[in-house]
């Protein structure tokens, strides 16, 4: 991160391209979901695969999530499922989780590791044991269209979801409602809580614009930064090292 250079050679093993990953906590371990359905964990020091692939999902690996003690990994599949795994031996634990109707495309593990709460295409979010794999309670609904990404706070009371229907949803995990909706703009498709607990979203097109907008913990904005990429030539990413992102003013 202090360069933005490559570290060494591609981490080469999948046949299909990479949809997901996720750093194991104490750093140590790398676990990637691919559009085969497998998932593959990596030594992050010298970029080789340990093992053999996991092999479970039915259908592309769209999401990760390491437990905060670093014990499990819970996989979300296009097929509409959640896999858990003991990443010391690769092995499945359980049985599948199955509630989504449609493609689970966000996880997220519960500072205390009690709880996983997943989003999907059907537009829900869905709260889950991860040590029985029972879904607890019903779905949270609300999007009305694919919830994008989520994440919980810090303190593990709040969750906050972003959605295709251009909305960021704050929620209360144990009452499992909606706090508050605000508009992240069309193509919201990222958000994250910071550690004094304000939120953060992300939404522009692709290779031209973004906005990051902070919210309080009631859905308050508190700033809009927008940025813009300039580019020497339109219509896609420019070749490496050439991009240039400066802010620009105006809502």
């Amino acid at each position: 991160p202090a360069t933005g250079e490559q570290l060494g050679e591609p981490w080469t093993g999948h046949t299909n391209p990479l949809m997901a990953v996720a750093y194991s906590p104490d750093g140590a371990r790398v676990v990637s979901g691919g559009a085969d359905g497998s998932l593959l964990i990596w030594d992050p020091a010298t970029g080789e695969q340990l093992g053999e692939p996991w092999t479970g999902h039915t259908s592309p690996v769209a999401a990760l999530a390491y437990s905060p003690d670093g014990a499990r990994v819970v996989s979300g599949s296009t097929d509409g499922t959640l896999l858990i795994w003991d990443p010391a031996t690769g092995e499945q634990v359980g049985e599948p989780w199955v509630g989504h109707t449609n493609s689970v495309l966000a996880l997220a593990y519960s500072p205390d590791g009690t709880r996983v709460v997943s989003a999907a295409r059907d537009g829900t979010l869905r709260t889950w044991d991860p040590v029985t794999g029972e879904q607890v309670g019903e779905p949270w609904e609300g999007h009305t269209n694919s919830v994008l990404a989520l994440a919980y706070s810090p303190d593990g009371t709040g969750v906050v979801s972003v959605g295709a229907d251009g909305t960021l949803r704050r929620w209360d995990p144990a009452a499992r409602e909606q706090v508050f909706c605000a508009a992240s703009g069309p193509d919201g498709s990222w958000a994250a809580w910071r550690s004094d607990q304000t939120l953060t979203s992300v939404h522009g097109e692709v290779w031209r614009w973004l906005r990051v907008t902070t919210y309080d913990e009631m859905g308050r904005t508190l700033s809009v930064d927008p940025y813009e990429w300039h580019y020497p030539t339109a219509g896609g990413p420019p070749p490496a090292g050439v991009g240039l992102a400066s802010q620009r003013p105006g809502p």
